[in-house]
């Protein structure tokens, strides 16, 4: 209770989760929105009530407490109600008018349309925040650009979860990114119409167009325009997979989101152009410096690294002004709350949640992690800063991050030592060319000094990625296990401001703890069995999980990428690692096999291949599950009478008309049937 006596904006940032998080998980639909109402207006008579009637009496001194907090509960879940993207049950075919928000080229000539819809030619009621997500196969005939409105037509389909267990649930990443549903079509669907309208919204993306324009013009490669672009205005659209990879594996990929280091750097050189104008400190250079910054977001299309980045440096910079001394954790705590209320839907993107995380762990360890060491050589107390830098934001945001992505980059503090310096002269460099163009010798000498730069920073972050041990995967951990971690990092920030016997023992405490959550997170990876037989496209994929080991079975067409997409998570889940395992590949071309196995007391006969089965015994093919991965020619009713199995699977690799005659047979012979296509993932798990 004291620490939110002492940080008023944590309770309030507390208090508008709990709101958010309410709504996820118990959410009311825009006709019941009365109840909220009629909610709000009961605590406002009784807020009213307790001023008239019990003001000054002390007793009752929690009640305004109680009554402004359930308020702020109610309000989190009203805005979150009007954030949340229109909810469709069933896909319909249209024809929609909208206005392009947005548009990437990708490969294949597959462009990704962000289109804001304006009117639909069917009855139903959309949100004005809604979007739609248009993948049109190219090439488009006409060229588009932001702001141009267009008239497309296909069908509107739903944003349905995930069909395999515990995978990542992409509709809902684009629910929470405000999407309502999305669109296949052709280019041919796709008809630009005249009349674009001229708004103050698309004015950054002709800026950042023609920036992008000027590092071409003087000779900067493309992938370097492609790193700048992120640098500068968080859009790593056109970062290649490969660059990316490296950035992410040595750790070094904050490097590629404009983050406090970024807006910290275009802040300096801001507030050096003012120092010849304005006192130190004063409230007329914080004024113009913030409403530089609020440009700079503004250019770079208010995307949410940038704006959340200039945001938070904005208000901490405010706290400073005051003549008293202000809390860093307050001031972290307000910057949450104020993005929340404009976006509540923050609350569930990593990046919102590791940005803050990383400025409460600069505030809490920097100074004594820096304080360990005093060296006498001015080089070595910077690069020790720098290590020091590293590790307080790595302290507070690897329990997130592992449970997050379950990964962790090793050699993060050399990668920080080599690679966040280079940022600096990047960064002024790129705005040296843009301030210079018009000079083209100067522009040409700062391209030909950031080019450099930028291709030993991404060769430096190569060659970490090379380095042994450089990226550990598969760090699974639940939920209360980061919840502990985090206990344990708190304990130990006390223990490192007040080291005695009483800090000691409970920060021991604590560490023991988390060794007995996670021994029992290893027992429950002993004890787990599982079979599952993925949803994977036009392919077949089937785990055996059993006492903590794994054995797969896949087809050999199968690339690593759907295969890794289709089950981390579930292996994820289990605590397994994804990687270890035996794996036995089959060919979807060859002639129909056998394979059989038990788990769980059921006997499970796969048939895999392609063309007409040959000749199984029925001691071969008794089963209780049946599964069937191919274009399998064979006498249904024959092999339901051979194996005698009570359940039939079909997979993701059987043709429609198949699973329809499968599907067929079961239901006139009552057995149980599941499709893979239709249905998702089939899991069978140990019986209790």
């Amino acid at each position: 209770m004291r620490l939110l006596h002492e940080l008023p904006f944590l309770r309030i940032v507390l208090l508008i989760s709990c709101g958010i998080i309410l709504f996820q998980y118990s959410p009311l639909s825009t006709d019941n929105m009365m109840i909220v109402i009629a909610a709000i207006g009961i605590l406002a008579a009784l807020m009213l009530v307790y001023i008239i009637f019990g003001s000054g009496k002390y007793r009752k001194r929690w009640i305004p407490g109680f009554l402004s907090s359930i308020s702020l509960i109610i309000i989190a879940y009203t805005l979150t109600a009007i954030k949340t993207p229109t909810a469709l049950s069933t896909s319909f075919d249209t024809v929609v008018v909208g206005e392009v928000n947005s548009l990437e080229y990708r490969d294949n000539d597959w462009i990704r349309i962000v289109l804001k819809p304006e009117a639909f030619d069917t009855a139903l009621q959309f949100k004005r925040s809604d979007k739609l997500l248009l993948m049109v196969r190219g090439p488009l005939k006409d060229s588009l650009q932001e702001g141009d409105r267009l008239i497309s037509k296909g069908e509107v389909m739903p944003l349905s979860p995930g069909s395999n267990p515990n995978s990542f649930d992409y509709s809902k990443y684009l629910r929470n990114k405000g999407f309502v549903g999305q669109m296949f079509i052709s280019s041919s669907d796709l008809r630009p119409i005249a009349g674009r309208k001229p708004k103050l919204r698309y004015l950054p993306q002709k800026i950042r167009a023609k920036c992008m324009t000027i590092y071409s013009k003087y000779g900067m490669s493309d992938k370097s325009v492609a790193i700048v672009q992120a640098l500068l205005l968080g859009d790593r659209s056109g970062i290649d997979r490969e660059i990316n990879e490296h950035f992410i594996k040595s750790g070094a990929v904050h490097i590629l989101s404009v983050s406090g280091l970024h807006v910290g750097i275009i802040h300096l050189l801001i507030t050096t152009l003012l120092a010849p104008f304005f006192k130190a400190n004063s409230p007329a250079k914080w004024t113009v410096s913030t409403l530089a910054l609020l440009a700079y977001s503004f250019i770079a299309g208010f995307s949410p690294s940038v704006s959340r980045a200039a945001f938070m440096f904005s208000v901490v910079s405010a706290g400073k002004l005051s003549s008293r001394r202000s809390n860093i954790y307050n001031l972290v705590c307000l910057s949450a709350s104020l993005l929340l209320i404009i976006n509540p839907l923050s609350l569930f993107n990593a990046g919102f949640l590791l940005s803050h995380m990383a400025v409460i762990g600069i505030a809490a360890f920097y100074r004594p992690i820096n304080n360990l060491f005093n060296f006498r050589f001015v080089g070595f107390r910077h690069l020790w800063s720098l290590v020091a830098l590293s590790l307080s934001a790595q302290l507070s945001t690897v329990p997130l991050s592992i449970y997050l992505f379950g990964a962790f980059p090793a050699w993060f503090i050399l990668s920080n030592l080599i690679i966040v310096p280079i940022c600096t002269p990047v960064i002024i460099s790129a705005v040296g060319i843009l301030i210079f163009s018009p000079l083209p010798f100067v522009a040409k000498i700062l391209v030909g000094i950031c080019d450099d730069l930028l291709l030993f920073m991404t060769d430096i972050a190569a060659t970490i990625e090379q380095l042994p041990g450089s990226y550990l995967q598969h760090l699974w951990i639940s939920l209360p296990i980061m919840l502990i971690l985090y206990l344990a990092i708190i304990y130990l920030y006390r223990l490192m401001l007040n080291p005695g016997y009483k800090s000691i023992t409970q920060f021991i405490a604590i560490l023991a703890i988390v060794t007995g959550g996670f021994c029992y997170q290893h027992s429950i990876k002993l004890k787990s069995s599982q079979l599952v037989v993925y949803d994977v496209n036009r392919a077949f994929l089937m785990d055996l999980v059993d006492k903590g080991k794994v054995f797969t079975i896949q087809s050999d067409e199968l690339d690593e990428r759907s295969k890794s997409f289709a089950r981390d998570g579930n292996l994820k889940k289990l605590k397994l690692n994804s990687e270890s395992g035996q794996v036995l590949s089959i060919n979807q071309g060859e002639l129909p096999g056998l394979t059989c196995f038990s788990i769980n007391n059921n006997r499970v006969a796969l048939i895999h291949g392609t063309g007409k089965i040959g000749q199984f015994s029925s001691k071969d093919l008794s089963s209780d599950i049946l599964i069937i991965a191919g274009s399998i020619n064979c006498n249904i009713d024959a092999i339901i009478d051979s194996s005698q199995c009570k359940t039939i699977v079909t997979a993701s690799n059987c043709p429609r008309y198949l699973t329809n005659k499968w599907q067929q047979v079961s239901e006139q012979r009552g057995l149980s049937y599941h499709s893979v296509n239709e249905s998702g993932a089939y899991v069978l798990k140990r019986r209790k």
